[in-house]
């Protein structure tokens, strides 16, 4: 086993709450968590299922239909964001559901992502407030700031102009400018949505340790999340930087999260929709399944989850979601683990 593989097993042993027959299991979150918060490693994303940066008409019922199919089945983290235009659906699906609201975890996002919000203090407390109210709660489970810039790749082009920043570090047109001082005070705004109770638990997304070791220097508690993509073939341990910008391998980013007592949330584990059915038909992938007598997508979740990285994959397909929310049933042995962690990329 390598020393990458052997540090994210035991700190996820450490980590895991234990797990009764029949349940997923999950981890707890630490840093800007409330005591005894915890994550559930199956998570439903729904990003592109509802258009990523473009909300699309109908979103709403969309995020409604595939929220009450994975909470019927036994899903109960859902990942979203204020981007995506699914908030009041899922908010719908929360209340119909018949499952208690402390049993659901529900992730957000604020700033922007094919959004008006710019980054900035105030402008992201109020945001907090507002996404809060689509769910129809008193609270979010996990709030992240979206992206680490205002230029993130996805760009606003709504009827509206974009909502101008208050936050003088934030505003490009002021010698006060700085884009490390904006993400700053950015987070120093999350840290208020934690204490105001309009999150259980804040984090990031998408942040390399540049932007991370920027929060340690500024003698601020570090976020207890950091959502980054991680997928075979794509990424593994040692493949190309898992964030925009990022010098760091995945695995450098992995093994700075897990030290540091920040948990690494994977999305996008199938590589997206580009690369889904090449990634899941690797000839890697596709003999470790027949291994274990299960799919490819499982075979790709089980490996994340034994790094120590909770997931959440985007499917509408209730076939899709089965499989994505069981994947606990089997474990990948050592010599599995080295080879999925140093899967190649071959055709695409």
């Amino acid at each position: 086993m390598d020393s990458v593989t052997s540090t994210m097993l035991s700190v996820l042993m450490c980590c895991a709450a234990s797990v009764h027959a029949g349940a997923t299991p999950s981890i707890v979150l630490r840093n800007t968590a409330d005591s005894g918060v915890q994550m559930p490693a199956a998570g439903l994303g729904t990003g592109c299922a509802i258009g990523g940066c473009n909300i699309r008409p109908g979103s709403d019922m969309v995020a409604y239909n595939m929220s009450m199919s994975w909470f019927a089945m036994g899903g109960r983290r859902i990942d979203a964001a204020d981007s995506y235009g699914c908030e009041p659906g899922i908010g719908l699906a929360m209340k119909g559901s018949g499952v208690p609201r402390e049993d659901i975890f529900i992730v957000s996002k604020t700033g922007p992502g094919g959004l008006a919000w710019p980054l900035g203090y105030n402008e992201t407390l109020q945001q907090a407030r507002e996404i809060v109210a689509n769910y129809s709660t008193p609270y979010v489970d996990l709030l992240l700031i979206h992206w680490p810039t205002n230029y993130g790749p996805c760009k606003y082009h709504g009827p509206t102009p974009s909502i101008p920043t208050t936050d003088p570090e934030c505003d490009t047109a002021l010698p006060t400018y700085s884009e490390k001082g904006c993400r700053l005070s950015t987070w120093k705004a999350m840290l208020q949505v934690w204490k105001l109770g309009l999150a259980k638990a804040v984090g990031v997304s998408n942040f390399n340790t540049t932007h991370l070791k920027e929060i340690v220097e500024a003698g601020l508690p570090l976020p207890s999340v950091n959502q980054c993509s991680f997928a075979p073939v794509l990424h593994g341990l040692g493949h190309k930087s898992c964030t925009p910008g990022g010098v760091e391998t995945c695995g450098d980013l992995l093994e700075y999260c897990t030290a540091n007592g920040i948990v690494y949330n994977g999305y996008s584990p199938f590589g997206g929709a580009g690369s889904a059915a090449t990634i899941l038909s690797n000839p890697a992938l596709v003999q470790i399944a027949a291994h274990h007598n299960v799919s490819t997508s499982q075979v790709d979740l089980n490996w994340q989850w034994q790094l120590g990285i909770p997931t959440n994959p985007e499917a509408q397909n209730p076939a899709y979601q089965a499989e994505n929310l069981n994947f606990f049933g089997f474990a990948l042995n050592e010599t599995e683990m080295r080879i999925m962690n140093q899967t190649q990329r071959t055709s695409f």
